[in-house]
């Protein structure tokens, strides 16, 4: 009698081994779209155009940002754009 609780034990664990891998498994399959999602491998183009009297002072990437500034004699002006798919943020100016 023992021998039959026994399989019935290893039977059941068994099946819930198979129900916890399923789970397992479609969980990984539900999160992997939502990561990959907003990556692109596609190239990006970023047109921008220098404002008058403006010219430009630095570029540079910052935590997934690119960052243009542009300067003329009293003012500052930045520009921010998503790295990921080109368009602009912000744009901040420092007026004198």
């Amino acid at each position: 009698m023992s021998e039959n609780i026994l399989k019935t034990i290893v039977i059941i664990l068994g099946v819930l081994i198979v129900i916890a891998l399923g789970g397992l498994v479609y969980g990984i399959a539900i999160k992997v779209p939502e990561v990959t999602a907003g990556k692109t491998n596609k190239p990006y183009e970023i047109t921008t155009s220098v404002p008058k009297n403006y010219h430009v002072v630095e570029q540079k990437i910052v935590a997934d940002k690119f960052i243009i500034i542009f300067e003329d004699n009293k003012a500052f002006i930045s520009r921010i754009y998503d790295i990921q798919d080109g368009t602009l943020l912000g744009e901040i100016k420092v007026l004198p």
